[in-house]
């Protein structure tokens, strides 16, 4: 009964520090700080700083929902089309940044990127100054919606990070535009701490303590 018990009890210790390490390998689920991050129907562009339009195409063909059509006319070349939002950071700590982007074809050359300027304020615009820069560029320019993402972690004296959905023009000439869904920035990524690992040692002295006791 005893090497029982003994036995029971070695298997609840080793079954709680993996416990702990599946915690910590995994990611807490965290809110997104995107204001009207699907440009619903009813909210439109609300929340966003724009150089777009509102447009009812959405990425997943949802009829309550839109996305923003960044069009970029500007008549010189390397000029950028932005739509932007401010949310709040904190320095050192890790960020996923997702869009969906999706291009019709026949349109002027150009880049599309999503772009992330850390900012030493909360308050991004209009004074808070630069202080590092993360982009994403569209690799793959296609008809379909593609997903651009990353992860980044913010530079020292970061507190805001103003999120920009860009458009480049190659030429001086026509336009290029370019639709975006489904922008995700969440909360810091937070993983749950790992309880100290017990040696083999630690387990056998638990282990004594406890039949000593029974006796």
């Amino acid at each position: 009964m005893r090497v029982r018990r003994a036995f029971q009890f070695f298997i609840a210790i080793f079954s709680g520090i993996g416990f702990g390490v599946g915690a910590a390998a995994g990611p807490a689920s965290a809110q997104n700080l995107i204001v009207n991050a699907d440009f619903s129907l009813a909210d439109q562009l609300t929340g966003w700083i724009e150089n777009g339009a509102w447009s009812p195409v959405d990425w997943e063909g949802d009829l309550a929902s839109g996305s923003v059509l960044n069009s970029n006319s500007c008549p010189f070349v390397g000029c950028s089309s932005l739509v932007r939002q401010c949310v709040p950071v904190t320095e050192g700590e890790r960020y996923r940044v997702e869009a969906r982007v999706r291009i019709d074809p026949g349109q002027e050359p150009g880049d599309v990127l999503l772009r992330v300027s850390w900012r030493n304020a909360s308050a991004c615009y209009p004074a808070a100054a630069t202080v590092g820069q993360s982009v994403i560029p569209l690799v793959a320019v296609t008809s379909a919606w593609e997903l651009l993402g990353n992860t980044f972690t913010a530079p020292a004296g970061a507190q805001g990070a103003d999120l920009q959905l860009a458009v480049l023009k190659d030429s001086a000439s026509g336009t290029l535009a370019v639709y975006f869904d489904a922008i995700f920035l969440p909360e810091a990524e937070v993983t749950f701490a790992a309880p100290a690992a017990l040696t083999a040692l630690a387990v056998i002295r638990l282990l004594r303590r406890r039949r000593a006791a029974a006796d």
